[in-house]
């Protein structure tokens, strides 16, 4: 769940899809519901699934702007995972900035990509 006026996200259990909300974003999210929350940065065992526009092989990937998924990334110790089609898979991003983070793995329909 993306946190209002800031670049925080945090971790919320889900376990419909019925109990999403849809955010000033347009993003269905969880509602923030402090009974709910997990803590993200002891979640060694976890895996996030990152959106992205394009990915290359590295594991750099061109969202929407945000900055999100980047903040987030800087503290998530579990795994990070890019998901796209093959169409959406590019030889390189353009234009990285020094903020940006490369996800561990990404993953298309057609192959499995472990940046090294």
């Amino acid at each position: 769940r993306c946190v209002p006026e800031t670049r925080d996200m945090r971790w919320y259990v889900v376990d419909s899809l019925e109990g999403l909300v849809k955010s000033n974003l347009g993003v269905e999210e969880p509602a923030a519901n402090p009974d709910r929350e997990l803590e993200a940065a002891s979640q060694e065992q976890a895996m996030a699934l990152v959106p992205g526009l394009t990915f290359d092989p590295k594991g750099f990937r061109m969202g929407y702007g945000g900055g999100f998924y980047d903040a987030f990334l800087s503290t998530f110790p579990g795994t990070s995972v890019g998901l796209c089609r093959a169409c959406q898979f590019s030889e390189a991003v353009p234009a990285l900035e020094p903020h940006d983070l490369a996800v561990q793995i990404v993953v298309t329909e057609s192959q499995t990509i472990r940046p090294c």
